[in-house]
């Protein structure tokens, strides 16, 4: 499924108990599930942003604007524009665009990853933490002969005791990933008193509960979105106006039916329905065909449409 960047990597379908209309929803748990099929990662990316506030200049502005204190901020960069920093500060994006797509929400710090992805996920990581490094090489290399035209590029906004050393500025660089499992409802309170526990055991299904809900959103804007966007972007009929249908619009919705086999980790046969219309709607289809055909963009739009219809049915 993973090529450079993977689209997604999602975990079981949980289905809603039923429950009156005032009461948050809840998921009946399949916590054994989930946590003998997936794990739990967490992601730390730290970088070096390279701006500062300036008291001097912030106070100066203030007093010739007549405006009152704290109501303008002065923020300059120490090195002006340099492309070694942006490029370590693009490719940190790129790394948390990668997590993200390969996750999916669970609880705050920790996405979820199905374990039939780990080697894939890990892989990837490790190589994209490689050439981060190699990005904090370059910038370190750079970053003596950066802070020497500092002055020039800064003016009287310059002082060289904002600048760290290049030997300790390596440290404000790092990627580093962890994995953890999925905690299972009961496994921390079997020895707790009777009435304790009974009491922990409610707050921790809630606690579950929140966090399974948090994973179906994910799951459902993971699916909702490129199906949406593609309906959008072949809605015109043979007398309209043409609209531009993008390569990558269409090649987000055909990476689906790799998400919704990711994710159906129960084996749940109407997610696996969802992830059949989805190919038969886009079976045969090309961004060339929509294009030119107005029959088969409507045909496309129909069936995707009613696809998306079917996805509350899923719990999302």
């Amino acid at each position: 499924m993973y090529s450079t960047y993977p689209h997604a990597a999602t975990q079981p379908q949980l289905q809603p108990q039923p429950q009156s209309s005032d009461q948050p929803k809840t998921y009946t748990s399949h916590a054994p599930s989930l946590a003998s099929s997936s794990m739990l990662v967490e992601l730390t990316i730290r970088t070096w942003a390279g701006r500062k506030k300036d008291k001097r200049a912030t106070n100066d502005v203030n007093y010739r604007n007549s405006a009152q204190k704290g109501t303008a901020n002065v923020t300059k960069k120490l090195l002006g524009e340099c492309s070694e920093l942006k490029d370590i500060s693009n490719y940190a994006e790129v790394i948390r665009d990668y997590h993200r797509n390969a996750t999916l929400p669970f609880m705050k710090g920790a996405e979820l990853l199905p374990n039939e992805y780990f080697l894939d996920y890990n892989r990837t990581m490790e190589q994209m933490i490689q050439h981060f490094k190699g990005l904090v090489d370059i910038f370190i290399d750079a970053y003596n002969w950066e802070k020497s035209l500092a002055q020039t590029k800064l003016g009287t906004l310059y002082d060289p005791h904002e600048y760290p050393t290049a030997e300790s500025l390596r440290s404000k660089f790092d990627v580093s990933f962890g994995y953890m499992p999925v905690p299972e409802r009961g496994n921390f309170i079997l020895n707790i008193e009777a009435a304790a526990k009974e009491v922990l055991e409610e707050a921790h299904q809630k606690h579950y509960d929140a966090r399974l809900a948090t994973m179906m959103e994910g799951v459902c804007e993971k699916i909702t979105k490129p199906l949406e966007h593609l309906v959008k972007s072949i809605d015109f009929g043979a007398a309209d106006k043409t609209k531009k249908i993008y390569e990558s619009t269409f090649e987000a919705a055909t990476a689906l039916l790799d998400l919704l086999v990711t994710c159906n980790i129960t084996k749940d046969p109407k997610i696996e329905a969802v992830r059949k219309d989805i190919a038969a709607a886009l079976d045969g289809v090309t961004t060339d065909g929509l294009r030119n055909s107005h029959q088969l963009r409507a045909k496309t739009k129909r069936e995707l449409e009613a696809v998306i219809k079917t996805l509350p049915s899923l719990g999302f």
